[in-house]
């Protein structure tokens, strides 16, 4: 748990911080923020593109080992 002076020390670290990126010019304007969000996108679509072909892959090999575990318990039934 927190103590009081802990939540102190928080303080004043988040000010200091917040004082120096204003000091710093840190904060983008609306035009860095959209340059910023966009390559974000780009990169995300990419993500999601792998991650929707791997799972489509797993469906099918899914399916594939499935229907391999079917036919298997049939000839070792067959075969008992």
């Amino acid at each position: 748990m927190l103590t009081q002076t802990d939540l102190d020390n928080i303080d004043k670290r988040t000010e200091k911080t917040i004082k120096k990126a204003i000091s710093d010019n840190y904060f983008p304007t609306k035009d860095d923020f959209r340059e910023s969000m966009s390559t974000l996108q780009i990169t995300m679509d990419k993500v999601y593109g792998i991650v929707k072909k791997i799972d489509e892959e797993q469906t099918v090999v899914s399916h594939t080992v499935q229907n391999h575990e079917n036919r298997i318990t049939k000839l070792e039934t067959t075969l008992a």
